[in-house]
């Protein structure tokens, strides 16, 4: 049967062996973090996300928002020391410890979502672990390495008249918009975004229904 285990809980995750819960509470002043219930691991008056428990239930990672960018911190369960590790991060919408527990992988971009690998260890640099069609969101990372993620895909449809010609489906890329229309109606310029696009967005003319023409970076 349903039963409550804890209250005013944010987020929370389980220990390797799913008998103890690591929790993040907020009062809105400060962020505690707690493993197993009851037992302070981390405060901080800064907004955090997690906790996400180690494979070898020896540390806890978090992500702190420093300077309006997410920054990862892993709390060593043995000592209570915490450090922050290299890089931060921007649109950040899952995250999962690997397997080995020498990386922590996150799905992460300002425009398009990727999935991310930060190392533990320091020296290491932050590396992409896989690019999509479309935003990616990362649920968990199986023993095998792995990686579950949700595909978001928000397709944008243009639908274009030119006479005499019926009207037809001019959708380009997924995630073109019309930006402008010449005066005789037969050229627009289109924006792209995500994967197509890039970070900084792509600028495309299309004459007619010949193939659209990418001309630069940016919006049009």
């Amino acid at each position: 049967a349903l039963r409550d285990v804890a209250e005013e809980i944010r987020s929370a995750d389980w220990s390797p062996d799913g008998t103890e819960l690591g929790v993040l509470r907020a009062d809105g002043s400060r962020f505690v973090i707690e493993y197993p219930i009851g037992t302070q691991r981390y405060e901080t008056a800064s907004n955090l996300r997690g906790p996400w428990i180690a494979p070898d239930n020896r540390s806890i990672a978090v992500l702190e928002l420093v300077g309006g960018r997410w920054t990862p911190v892993v709390i060593d369960l043995d000592d209570g020391e915490s450090r922050r590790l290299a890089g931060s991060l921007e649109g950040v919408s899952g995250a999962a410890w690997h397997p080995s527990g020498e990386e922590l992988w996150f799905s992460a971009g300002d425009v398009l979502q990727q999935i991310r690998a930060v190392p533990v260890q320091e020296g290491g640099a932050m590396r992409v672990v896989a690019r999509g069609p479309a935003s990616m969101s990362l649920q968990d990372v199986a023993p095998n390495g792995d990686a579950l993620a949700v595909l978001r895909s928000n397709r944008a449809y243009i639908r274009r008249k030119i006479a005499p010609e019926p009207e037809h489906d001019a959708s380009w890329l997924g995630g073109a918009n019309v930006v402008d229309l010449s005066d005789d109606g037969q050229t627009m310029l289109l924006t792209v975004f995500g994967e197509a696009g890039g970070e900084k967005g792509a600028v495309y003319v299309q004459r007619g229904t010949d193939t659209p023409v990418r001309i630069g970076e940016g919006i049009g």
